[in-house]
């Protein structure tokens, strides 16, 4: 059995069954960019694994410049505090309580005596002094945003933050910005691939204070980073350990052309597929905006599509109970879902119907309301191939692991029959390759 998205006439089906059958139409487009991508000019990237070695310290912010004492500021600074000094401890002649009064007997001819009270008079005026000096100075330039700041708070709320967004090419959208080869290391390049909606696929948001966007690859973890920190035309894209660095921003962009991704290094640099190519494995880089479709991105956001999921779960959470179950086909119920096997990664296919316990499965309801199909014989689950989301991904059994492969809204028709929705993608069904019922039908 395999995956297919709903149709306006939904056969309801309530079978399963497993096995490898990937079908794709590949679209070949083709965009030029402007005269000087010139087709001769060499690729720097294999199509095999990135190989390179980044400079790591080159992905780090610059560290501030050292502020060191002035000498000619300091010098300027005791002048004036000395000329204050001399200001301040001028005595008015009428008052006796530190100089000479006119009794003849009483004599300050003694040079010691003259300097203690020069002493006492300066340090009697000393506070004064250091409260003008320590004064704070009244702030008269206010700190302004830059034009690339600005630039990304105008955007900020072109995508949500912390959702996952599946990210396709506007010239073909049966292929997604992933990582190649399905790969979750760092320093693994960045490329399109063939849709499949799954975690390789999937980009996390995380939106800072001004605007600018990280994407975390939701397989790896790792960021979306421009190479070598380094903004230029043809520079590549890979993934890399997320450290906060401008080479790790971006600014997501939507106006007439389309909706763009731009390095917060220069704005004017965006994500370009290679010389506007979109087969499998076309390599991603940077290139000045040149306003063409090779340059601009669609964001579907499945998040918000897997909470729209959940209320349709919760919503249909009592309309079969935990218990055992046979899966049989609406068009002939003599047909049920059967795996081939015990094994995992055994396919599931129709079969006829004998009340065996390899025809048995144990539905269990998690609190969102998704139902989970345990095969009795086995002891593994119904399972979406590789968490693949597209029409014709084929269903099998696997170990049991919790995970949104495993997880389906049932959902009753009005004749009576139930049609099983992945919880992984909206509109993604449980169907019968063809709508055939002979034995064996995936």
């Amino acid at each position: 059995m395999f995956i297919k998205q709903r149709s306006n006439a939904v056969i309801p089906i309530f079978i399963l069954t497993i096995s490898f059958t990937l079908f794709f139409t590949h679209q070949f487009a083709y965009a030029q960019n402007p005269d000087e991508k010139a087709e001769n000019d060499t690729f720097p990237i294999s199509n095999d694994e990135m190989v390179l070695d980044q400079d790591e310290s080159a992905l780090d912010v610059q560290p501030t410049q050292e502020i060191k004492d002035d000498p000619t500021h300091n010098e300027v600074l005791d002048q004036s505090v000395e000329a204050e000094e001399t200001s301040n401890i001028t005595q008015d002649e009428t008052d006796t309580s530190l100089v000479p009064t006119d009794n003849e007997d009483t004599q300050y001819n003694d040079v010691a005596t003259n300097e203690l009270i020069e002493e006492i008079q300066t340090l009697s005026a000393a506070p004064m002094l250091r409260s003008a000096a320590l004064a704070p100075v009244a702030k008269t330039a206010v700190s302004q945003l830059s034009a690339t700041d600005k630039l990304a708070q105008q955007n900020k709320n072109t995508l949500q933050n912390n959702h996952i967004y599946i990210i396709t090419s506007a010239l073909n959208a049966n292929v997604a910005l992933a990582s190649q080869n399905e790969k979750t290391t760092a320093r693994t390049n960045v490329d399109i691939e063939t849709l499949t909606r799954n975690t390789t696929q999937q980009w996390r948001t995380s939106i800072d204070t001004l605007g600018y966007v990280t994407f975390i690859h939701e397989a790896s973890g790792l960021a979306l980073d421009l190479y070598n920190g380094d903004a230029k035309n043809k520079q590549n894209v890979w993934l890399f350990t997320p450290n906060d660095s401008l080479a790790q921003k971006w600014i997501v962009i939507t106006d007439s052309t389309g909706t763009r991704i731009a390095s917060a290094l220069d704005t004017n640099l965006v994500l370009d597929l290679y010389y506007g190519k979109t087969t499998t494995g076309t390599n991603v880089w940077m290139w000045e905006n040149t306003k063409t479709s090779d340059q601009r991105w669609s964001f579907y956001d499945l998040t918000q599509a897997r909470l729209a999921l959940d209320k349709r779960a919760m919503a249909t959470k009592s309309y079969i109970s935990a218990g055992q179950y046979q899966l049989l086909s609406a068009k002939k119920l003599d047909m049920a879902s059967i795996p081939a096997n015990n094994n995992a990664r055994a396919n599931v296919s129709l079969q006829n119907s004998n009340g065996t316990t390899s025809q048995s499965w144990k539905v269990t309801i998690d609190n969102k309301g998704y139902a989970t199909f345990v095969n009795t014989a086995s002891g593994k689950a119904l399972d979406v191939y590789n968490a693949n989301a597209v029409n014709y991904t084929n269903v099998w059994q696997f170990n049991s692991n919790d995970s949104l492969a495993q997880k389906w809204v049932v959902e009753k028709n009005s004749d009576g029959t139930y049609t099983l929705t992945s919880a992984l993608y909206p509109d993604m069904v449980l169907d019968i390759y063809g709508g055939s019922t002979t034995a064996g039908t995936n």
